[in-house]
């Protein structure tokens, strides 16, 4: 049999064959070597700002980490972050973005953001405050003592230390007070009266010491060597750390408070304006002006208006809005007898809407949840109370609630607010993100204002999609919470950059919102000197959830289910609204596919 002969040209053809396979071959090779590279870095920088946090107490506090040091409250700390913050940005920078996973982008996303607002912040060293009730930053430093676990002699010796540091912070945040008063920026007069009452609430005697460690928290230790540590401890609050509280208190009671305004609002501070400006879009996390999220405000008021109109017609009530809610005010039902009783309408809401939230939801958190009274030390700064995500020595998600003055505290939002807070709120959200070991320790940790705020009010909002608020007296509890955050828009812009008194957003607050007097008085003062800006982000993060979701229902039509629209906002962690954006962008393109 005759071999067929290969012509030249048939042999060439070949050759270029297997060139353009060989060709093909490497440069898939060096794309995937390119792309491994991208990810590496991605990694390194996000493994150092992960350990850059690590440094802080607050993160060593949240991570059950042993603490060894005190935080510091110094400009040279502020600028060594940002100059941190200016590195991380220059190696994002190198990094090709097109050759990143989908998650790996959202994390590039995520530190950006971050070192630019550590960055841009730093100019407005001077506006913060580290003495207001709300972002309070003693409140971390007293954690610290107050959960600091004894397990070996050892301890005893590093919580001394610790103690002894605490006169430096004091210093430090006397320092800071001084010079904000010589650069003309003091907190107003009803601020500082609010301050100093938190301030003194921690100078007591020993036994009654914040400070003070009980036998019980001294089980582990030798029962006479813990006997003298409890001496040194007494002998070191009555010489050191009362006298350092008792110094901060004399200057704020005297100096301070003699140039404390009695206007309010970031506009009249060197500097105020452009940082409430700043204040806006970092705590929004859009590109917004204060004037435009004034605007929305009104729009939202004028809207929730409507629906609360609504429901007093069902209701039947015939007198106006104000007699309306001068009988909410009053009327013995609506209040509770005891703390207990607060904690008892929370759980039974929470407890009532569980069973649904699998309509909604394909994964809840492995935490278990649980609402409990709110440390009554805080309770007169504190409106609402806060939730404290699952922790190492507190595995469960609890929302503290505030149970003074019950006179004043209406169980009437009270179903709204624990759908917030716990469940499908804050826990779905928070306690889930610190379960998810598929984010880096960057993002599992990561917690901006609007969606960490938005997510809770949407949810409140959820609790109506599931036939919740059964009670007509709940549903307007309900759509008065919605009232305050749409408020808040209106009168946090007014007082911090629209230069309003607070006497006049006040009157805005009686006109709209169902307060009591003191709510007013404290929800006030949290708008325009305490954080002004954060109040913004509930409101603007709940419209971005629901703009998101219709998005995702108008471009999956039928392919569209409300349960996986939540795994995906949730099972990324929080980020900010914009890139939150880009990651439902990216879950309906990959819907769509399917």
């Amino acid at each position: 049999m005759k071999r067929k002969r290969l012509s030249l040209l048939t042999i060439a053809a070949l050759l270029v064959s297997v060139a353009a396979v060989i060709a093909l071959l490497s440069g898939e090779a060096s794309a995937q070597s390119a792309a491994n590279k991208s990810s590496v870095s991605l990694q390194q920088v996000a493994d150092e700002v992960w350990q850059r946090k690590l440094k802080s107490p607050a993160a060593r506090l949240d991570q059950g980490l042993p603490i060894d040091e005190l935080p510091r409250w110094s400009l040279a700390s502020a600028e060594e972050e940002a100059v941190f913050a200016r590195d991380v940005l220059k190696k994002l920078e190198a990094i090709n973005e097109r050759e990143l996973s989908h998650e790996e982008s959202l994390t590039l996303n995520v530190l950006r953001w971050d070192a630019r607002n550590i960055i841009e912040g730093v100019k407005y060293y001077w506006l913060r405050s580290p003495v207001t009730p709300y972002a309070f930053y003693l409140a971390t430093v007293h954690r610290i003592f107050q959960t600091f676990r004894f397990e070996r002699a050892a301890d005893a010796e590093r919580y001394l230390d610790l103690l002894a540091q605490y006169p430096r912070l004091m210093e430090e945040i006397h320092s800071h007070l001084r010079r904000q008063t010589d650069r003309g920026i003091v907190l107003p007069k009803e601020e500082v009266d609010q301050v100093l009452g938190l301030l003194k609430g921690f100078v007591h005697e020993p036994g009654k010491s914040l400070f003070n460690v009980s036998d019980q928290r001294l089980a582990a230790i030798d029962a006479q060597a813990g006997g003298r540590f409890k001496q040194q401890v007494a002998a070191e609050i009555i010489a050191r750390t009362n006298l350092a509280l008792e110094r901060v208190i004399a200057y704020v009671a005297g100096p301070y408070r003699e140039r404390a305004p009695e206007q309010v609002g970031l506009w009249q501070y060197p500097g105020g304006t452009d940082y409430y400006r700043y204040l806006v879009k970092f705590h929004t996390t859009i590109e917004i002006t204060p004037e435009e999220v004034h605007e929305i405000g009104l729009r939202e008021v004028e809207r929730r208006e409507r629906e609360m109109a609504e429901v007093r017609n069902k209701l039947g009530f015939r007198g106006t809005k104000a007699e309306f809610h001068r009988f909410l005010k009053t009327d013995p039902r609506f209040f509770p007898k005891t703390p207990d009783e607060i904690r008892a309408r929370l759980l039974g809401f929470a407890n009532s809407i569980n069973p649904k939230l699998d309509q909604l939801f394909l994964t809840r958190p492995k935490a278990p949840f649980d609402t409990q009274r709110l440390n009554p030390a805080l309770e007169g700064t504190l409106t609402f109370g806060y939730y404290e995500r699952p922790k190492p020595g507190a595995t469960t998600g609890t929302y503290y609630f505030n149970g003074s003055k019950l006179e004043e505290r209406s169980l009437l939002q009270a179903e709204g607010l624990i759908y917030h807070e716990l469940v499908p709120g804050h826990h779905f959200h928070i306690a889930s993100q610190s379960e998810n070991d598929k984010l880096h320790p960057v993002r599992r940790n990561f917690y901006p204002t609007a969606y960490t705020e938005g997510w809770a009010t949407y949810s409140s909002i959820l609790g109506r999609e599931l036939g919740q608020y059964k009670d007509l007296y709940d549903l307007y509890g309900h759509l008065s919470m919605e009232m305050m955050i749409s408020v808040r828009l209106v009168v946090d812009t007014g007082m911090n950059h629209l230069k309003w008194e607070r006497s006049r957003a006040m009157e805005f607050m009686r006109e709209y919102a169902l307060h009591s007097e003191s709510e007013i008085g404290t929800e006030s003062l949290r708008y325009s000197a305490d954080i002004p800006a954060q109040a913004l982000a509930y409101k603007m993060g709940q419209i971005r959830f629901l703009e998101l979701r219709e998005q995702a229902r108008k471009g999956l039509g039928d392919k569209f289910d409300i349960r996986r629209f939540h795994e995906a906002v949730l099972s990324s962690g929080a980020l900010p609204m914009t890139v939150l954006q880009q990651h439902v962008n990216w879950f309906i393109a990959q819907r769509r596919k399917e």
